[in-house]
């Protein structure tokens, strides 16, 4: 079964009468929910493993919208892998940039991040689309996308790509992607992009890590 459900400010059914969202402000979800319906919809174990009880309405549309399509759909045993970029001493790349952010920031970005990650990891690739990822464009950005996420209104992206064994996405750079001013992208840091092609190209044979979720 294919279907989008949207969402209405009053209480209403999602996929079964005994699950149920409710709005909650400032434009916060929270889950109603009865085991016995819930624990055969893919999203909500991401949810309850990140330990959330409200998310935002763009992921709860997202995850309801996914769940459809996904339940009965082949995907690789256990969902994708998700591994990280490690530098040449070994440095977990995506860690440390996380750890660099602003001190408000790195938990609430952290979370943000590993929501999205444990939602796409039980969605088959085909899924995987606007507005929590998209493709870079351009001829040298083949095969590379960005898991898109704001933070308190800052647009954060961290840019990865399937690969490079079979069933694995690989996070290759994280990142801030300012609004386009004067028609460019801002990418802080600048060369993210440039970065995140040239790590691809070293994929193969390359140690990486597993992020733990």
């Amino acid at each position: 079964m294919r279907g989008f459900i949207g969402l209405r400010q009053e209480t209403q059914p999602l996929c079964g009468a005994n699950a149920l969202v409710r709005s909650r402000p400032p434009g916060r979800l929270e889950f109603s929910e009865n085991s016995a319906v819930l624990a055969e919809l893919p999203w909500c174990g991401a949810f309850r493993a990140a330990g959330l009880r409200t998310i935002s309405p763009r992921y709860a549309l997202f995850a309801i919208s996914q769940m459809c399509d996904t339940m009965g759909t082949a995907l690789p045993s256990g969902g994708w892998r998700i591994l990280k970029y490690a530098s040449d001493s070994q440095r977990d790349v995506i860690d440390e940039w996380l750890n660099g952010l602003p001190i408000g920031e790195r938990k609430k970005v952290r979370m943000e991040l590993e929501t999205l990650l444990r939602l796409l990891r039980q969605t088959k690739a085909a899924l995987w689309s606007r507005p929590q990822f998209s493709w870079l464009s351009g001829d040298n950005c083949a095969g590379v996308g960005e898991i898109v996420f704001d933070c308190r209104g800052v647009p954060y992206r961290v840019l990865g790509c399937f690969g490079p064994a079979e069933g694995c996405f690989t996070l290759l750079v994280g990142a801030r992607k300012d609004r386009k001013r004067k028609g460019k992208v801002q990418w802080d840091p600048r060369n993210a992009v440039e970065t995140a092609i040239k790590r691809k190209a070293t994929l193969p044979g390359r140690a990486l890590l597993e992020y733990e979720l």
